[in-house]
């Protein structure tokens, strides 16, 4: 029997349960989520063949959800049910015209806009629990749009392809450009405001420089810790 800050914990399948209830590590949540989100796998398929019907379907869960708010549970699937499925309708139709690559001609006006609606509901959602999840659910759609401009690239940039490593290590060396934006930009008021755009582009220096730096000096070890995304 352990007996810790977070209660007692009697037995190993107690443990294992409380791991899958996220009510032992919360961090796990994300696994148990994905979990039930592979069980639903065969069914959504079937939904995702039916390439017209499924972006409503996306529509009306978005809008239940706004409904719901995000009282109902930030560590559920019902939460991120609409960014998953967005994103399984952009993997599975982005060869016919999700992405329209003989598209010449980036939309600049699109990407523009998307930014600049991007960074209001970023400013409005800060203080408001109810923003931030609003800010969640639509920011998908606004970074799709933006992504229209490296659709034209006949081959993705290097920090692109990284992109799995940045996933699974962002949180570990979050801590380091938290602590370097410090540093530079001290705990000012201003500095507060500035962080939410500075410790992203910082985090992102530290990841590319470490990303480049594994796949240079050990690429087998590299290539296989990312399963093959190299």
């Amino acid at each position: 029997m352990y007996s810790g800050g977070g209660g007692t914990i009697a037995s190993v399948p107690e443990i294992i349960w409380n791991i899958l209830s996220s009510s032992y590590d919360p961090v796990l949540w994300f696994i148990r989520v994905l979990f039930i989100y592979f069980l639903f796998y065969p069914v959504n398929v079937c939904l995702l063949n039916k390439k017209k019907i499924y972006p409503f379907l996306i529509v009306v869960i978005f809008f239940i959800n706004i409904y719901i708010g995000p009282k109902a549970g930030y560590a559920t699937c019902r939460y991120w049910l609409p960014v998953y499925m967005l994103g399984a309708y952009i993997g599975y139709w982005h060869h016919d015209r999700v992405f329209d690559v003989k598209e010449t001609k980036i939309k600049y006006m699109n990407i523009a806009a998307a930014v600049a609606l991007q960074i209001v509901l970023f400013i409005w959602a800060m203080n408001n629990n109810y923003g931030l999840f609003v800010c969640r659910m639509i920011s998908p759609i606004f970074y799709w749009v933006i992504a229209d401009i490296f659709q034209n690239l006949r081959h993705p940039l290097w920090v692109m392809k990284q992109s799995f490593f940045y996933y699974c290590t962002q949180m570990i060396f979050s801590i380091v450009a938290q602590k370097i934006y410090l540093v530079i930009f001290g705990k000012s008021a201003i500095s507060a405001i500035v962080s939410n755009v500075g410790i992203p582009f910082i985090l992102m220096l530290i990841l590319m420089c470490v990303a480049l730096t594994f796949c240079k000096v050990w690429p087998k070890g590299y290539a296989f810790l990312t399963g093959g995304r190299t």
